[in-house]
């Protein structure tokens, strides 16, 4: 009996030995606390952002969170130390990450957890550009290349160029999966020919890459496509010109350059050219149909004896004498072959004939009374106020004055409505300047008020000239009358307010800006309306006066 309760205190005993050997220690106050549990942040991640949490451990007072980017956690860092239960990534980038875990208490740390790891896959974005050269050989001035992403995300990118003769559009933007291209141009003007080499660069979040450009600015070529007469002054019907505009356009291979032009003449089938006009410098670009350009042969210019002439025009570059860029002459254009010129002094008009744009006409051929007869149909007679009649006109009779008192009158320029343009033309012999030596010896041929529709034969300084006054603001002063001789005068202003004059056919000088004021005094002929300082009568005779609505040219 007592040998029974002896094994059963044994077995009691062992029991009581077994459960203290099998007790958790965790729950043993005393004791390091067990490991976290991690939970699984993901696979992949796609943004750099995640977070990695564990499980809470009784009586742990805190974790540490270790990060490696290796398994066998060779360099690891610490990634949390605190008493969370997880930790929140950011902005991480591309990798592979393992992280384990620990748990700690005041009796002691326990052992890592098991690892878990997260993959951080960002959108890469990856430069492609195509074609990376541009060849623009020697005429073409417009190319492109295309960006593309053959990456991931959103591709950002911008453009420069190292050459001023580069122009690339546009010069930033971005690309996700379209395709973005680049116009590149070149511009050739002002180089020199031979061959020019640049470099596009494309600078982006993907990687940078270069477009090679390459171009040839060829040798120009010059060429006169063309030469054709405008402007042909003949003024007695035949064959001959005293003048007319030779226009002529010149063409360039490229780009726009600066040049002038040598006109030459010579006696046709003769073997000797002249120089006749050198222009100014002009402009001329590649294929332009406005740069045609001319000379105007002739008054104002020098004239042309009568006879036949052959042309020949030459282009030089600005500044220079040579080398010829190119010519045009008479073996090549029928227009430059054989023209016929005559001298203005050659084709004098005969009495004035009457067209639609004459608002008085004056033969001055009554020889008896005080009425001048308006010829034009319009009825604007006139009035010899002093005077005598002669039957030396210059066609037929005329009037002669005595340079003291005497004048005639016809209407004034608002009765023959000259407001628009108007051509004033006489003819007249002065026998003598005015012995009068304030106003240079003046001498008035026809005037309305003063300073306005007035012309004057005058002598400054010894030397005989001429002066029209269309307004109060212009003065225009030419060359001199032929004293005891017969002078035709033409004096105008055109629409445009341009003012000009002739004598004898020949341009004397014009001036633009000229205004067509409204006068209601009578045209006075051979004297000056209210002058100041007399009014300078002339002593001479005037013969054949015309008046016309619009501006006319000797000959019209």
């Amino acid at each position: 009996m007592q040998s029974t309760k002896y094994f059963q205190m044994l077995a009691i005993l062992g029991l009581l030995l077994i459960t203290v050997l099998t007790c958790d220690k965790s729950t043993d106050p005393d004791s390091p606390p067990s490991a976290p549990i991690l939970s699984d942040p993901g696979s992949v991640d796609i943004d750099g952002s995640y977070t990695v949490s564990w499980s809470a451990v009784a009586d742990a007072d805190s974790y540490i969170l270790q990060e490696d980017d290796n398994s066998s956690f060779s360099s690891p860092t610490t990634a949390y130390d605190g008493t969370l239960t997880s930790k929140g990534f950011s902005n991480k980038p591309s990798d592979t990450y393992y992280y384990r875990v620990k748990s700690n208490n005041e009796h002691g740390t326990s052992g890592w957890s098991s690892t878990v790891d997260i993959t951080v896959q960002l959108p890469q974005p990856t430069l492609f550009v195509s074609p990376t050269s541009l060849d623009f050989d020697s005429t073409e001035t417009s190319n492109s290349f295309n960006i593309m992403n053959i990456g991931t995300g959103a591709l950002t990118w911008s453009v420069s160029d190292n050459k001023a003769w580069i122009t690339v559009s546009p010069t930033s933007d971005s690309t996700n999966t379209e395709t973005d291209p680049v116009t590149v141009s070149v511009d050739r003007s002002g180089l020199a020919s031979g061959s020019y080499t640049g470099t596009v660069t494309i600078e982006s979040n993907g990687g940078t890459e270069t477009v090679t450009i390459s171009m040839t600015v060829p040798a120009e070529t010059y060429s006169i496509v063309d030469a054709w007469w405008t402007d042909i002054i003949n003024n007695d019907g035949d064959s001959y010109r005293s003048s007319g505009r030779l226009n002529y356009d010149v063409n360039v291979s490229s780009g726009t350059h600066s040049v002038y032009a040598i006109l030459d003449y010579r006696v046709s089938d003769s073997s000797n050219w002249n120089p006749y006009h050198i222009t100014s410098n002009f402009s001329i670009t590649v294929n332009s149909s406005s740069d045609a350009y001319s000379i105007l042969v002739g008054s104002p210019n020098p004239e042309l004896n009568t006879n036949a002439y052959d042309f020949r025009i030459r282009i030089y570059s600005e500044g220079t004498i040579s080398p010829l860029l190119t010519s045009r002459d008479d073996t090549v254009d029928d227009d430059l072959n054989s023209e016929l010129f005559e001298t203005l002094g050659d084709t004098l008009p005969g009495e004035f004939q009457v067209d639609q744009n004459t608002v008085g006409l004056y033969h001055l051929n009554e020889g008896i009374g005080t009425t001048l007869i308006d010829a034009s149909g319009r009825n604007n007679h006139g009035t010899l106020q002093r005077g005598a009649w002669t039957n030396s006109g210059r066609f037929g009779n005329g009037i002669l004055l005595d340079g003291i008192d005497d004048y005639f009158e016809i209407p004034s320029p608002d009765q023959l409505g000259l407001q628009n343009a108007y051509t004033i033309e006489v003819w007249v012999k002065p026998f003598e300047y005015r012995i009068e030596p304030c106003c240079d010896n003046s001498t008035c041929v026809f005037s309305a008020s003063r300073e306005q529709y007035e012309f004057f034969m005058f002598e400054p300084q010894g030397q005989g000239a001429t002066r029209f006054i269309p307004d109060r603001s212009t003065q225009m002063d030419g060359g001199s009358l032929q004293i005891g001789d017969w002078n035709y005068i033409l004096a105008s202003v055109d629409g445009q307010g341009r003012a000009c004059f002739y004598i004898n056919n020949v341009f004397q000088l014009d001036s633009t800006g000229v205004s067509k004021p409204s006068d209601s005094q009578l045209i006075n002929f051979g004297r000056r309306v209210s002058g100041y300082f007399g009014t300078f009568h002339l002593n001479g005779i005037i013969d054949e006066i015309r008046i016309s609505n619009i501006a006319r040219l000797p000959g019209q």
